[in-house]
């Protein structure tokens, strides 16, 4: 028995102590935010309950009379996982940093996911934040962004249930495999000149961005297109987690990733330097680096049209207005000491071997233009188609 306030006894039995002892009173998510993002936040942890979570919420559970930064600190260092309501004005929150800092030092690998980050506006992240993969709900429906968030934070992997749909298209039988994919291209005359802008007149100055030989891809809208600043800073996050999820860029180490008034981009150097672009007019460009060795790159035909088809998929990816129809450009940058080959011989052969410059051959004219929306599902006839007109300027 325990004696309260007031004379009255209360009487705890041994069935209700039974029942206390079995419960988890620990918190599932605290959820990290400022004021000027409640209404997302509170939607947010309204979901997360409605989904058999357990959620501390400042607005429902610190009363009057609490002391708020005890009471942060608690929820903080006690809840399972931490969801940070992303956004700029998230970030120039001070308290918010010291929030999300006590879940990252308990799991600074993301071994556990203990910090979840959830993308509600168009926000640049850097430093520690920007290498953590978050849940993007901008531009959602009401139903697609709830259904985004819990299949976010379950345990597992994220599956869907149904047979996603074939991105290829089936090839007929009474037609050659060939013709079949470049009719959702639609390929037609360009009509007018169209010309694509390098990587490094756009780009900030990287010191190593000439150091490796780089295959660079652009589809270039035959319509210009003008994006907001507001777009070119969420393409320019977008890209670091949509680059490591298809394996352009390693999932660990740095990736370089930013955005002005006239580009968005992310990059990664070294011997597997790559990079993804998009300029305010609407050019998307990506660039791989070539297998190589001490005597220059190899261009492989067999080997390069998969990974041309899968950066074009990740080009036409991205949260973007896809235009009508693009012109597609290539160009292998620097091209000196570059030959046509077998990439199985690098790092065997010697300098009998070695190739020669090629920098008047390239960007590859684009006398033609495809349809947009035909560019995903048919990248593997668009890499072939590219692929061959890259030879044939090397050959010429």
């Amino acid at each position: 028995m325990l004696r309260s306030g007031h004379g009255r006894v209360r009487v705890i039995t041994s069935a209700k102590i039974r029942g206390m002892s079995a419960v988890d009173d620990t918190p599932d998510f605290f959820v990290s935010y400022t004021e000027a993002d409640s209404g997302w936040a509170e939607w947010i942890a309204w979901q997360l309950e409605a989904a058999g979570h357990k959620v501390v919420f400042q607005k429902w559970d610190f009363k009057a009379g609490s002391n708020f930064v005890l009471e942060m600190n608690r929820a903080a260092s006690t809840a399972k996982k931490t969801l940070l309501v992303l956004s700029p004005a998230f970030l120039e929150s001070g308290m918010a940093a010291s929030e999300w800092a006590a879940g990252f030092a308990k799991d600074p690998q993301g071994l556990n996911r203990n910090v979840i980050p959830v993308l509600i506006e168009p926000t640049h992240l850097d430093g520690l934040l920007s290498q953590i993969v978050y849940v993007k709900l901008v531009g959602l429906s009401r139903e697609d962004a709830a259904a985004a968030l819990i299949a976010a934070v379950e345990p597992g992997r994220s599956k869907p249930a149904n047979e996603p749909a074939f991105p290829g298209v089936e090839p007929k039988t009474a037609s050659p495999a060939r013709v079949t994919p470049a009719g959702g291209l639609n390929w037609a005359p360009a009509g007018s000149t169209m010309t694509s802008m390098a990587r490094e007149a756009v780009l900030p100055r990287h010191h190593r961005d000439d150091v490796y030989v780089a295959l660079e891809v652009s589809l270039v809208p035959a319509e210009t297109q003008s994006l907001l600043l507001g777009q070119l800073e969420a393409v320019a996050n977008e890209f670091v987690v949509t680059g490591r999820s298809a394996g352009l860029f390693a999932q660990a180490g740095a990736v370089d990733n930013g955005f002005t008034a006239d580009v968005a981009y992310a990059r990664v150097e070294g011997d597997d330097a790559a990079g993804l672009l998009v300029t305010r007019q609407g050019q998307r460009t990506a660039w791989i680096t070539l297998p190589h060795d001490m005597l220059g790159g190899v261009l492989d035909p067999s080997q390069i049209r998969a990974r041309v088809a899968r950066v074009v998929q990740l080009l036409m990816s991205v949260d973007l207005p896809v235009a009508e129809r693009y012109g597609i450009t290539a160009r292998i940058h620097p091209s000196r000491s570059l030959m046509v080959g077998d990439a199985s011989i690098v790092g065997s052969r010697n300098s009998a071997s070695m190739g020669m410059g090629f920098e008047d051959r390239f960007p590859t004219p684009m006398p033609d233009t495809v349809r947009g929306e035909g560019i995903a599902q048919n990248s593997d006839a668009l890499a072939e188609e590219l692929v061959a007109r890259v030879v044939a300027a090397l050959r010429s």
